[in-house]
């Protein structure tokens, strides 16, 4: 891949990855005031976690297009949660709570 190529590339991806985190964080703030559905939890109701599912997957396609071997870790832990289905789980509210302050404290790291 010549060079223009994969900076047009990176440009791309570091705008994805800062368009998925605004993008996660906005419906885990919904969620956590109350509205269920970024964790898939709520069938065809306000289902925000599908387009995060579609941006994360087109994050994922562009960073295998530059050789990374590593996921994007805050989609990564999306998924995490989005797989949580125990009957002990927590709700999606506090899912969401739990989620946002796991990032203020990556942010903060």
């Amino acid at each position: 891949m010549n060079e223009k190529r994969r900076a047009k590339i990176e440009r791309d991806l570091d705008l994805a990855e800062t368009h998925f985190e605004e993008e996660l964080v906005s419906a885990l703030r919904a969620c956590a005031a109350g509205h269920w559905g970024v964790f898939g939890r709520n069938g065809e109701h306000w289902d925000d976690g599908g387009a995060l599912i579609a941006l994360g997957d087109e994050i994922s396609e562009l960073r295998k297009q530059l050789g990374y071997t590593e996921g994007f870790e805050l989609y990564d832990r999306f998924v995490t949660y989005r797989r949580r289905r125990g009957s002990n789980d927590p709700g999606e509210p506090k899912l969401a709570q739990a989620f946002l302050a796991e990032i203020a404290e990556r942010a903060t790291s």
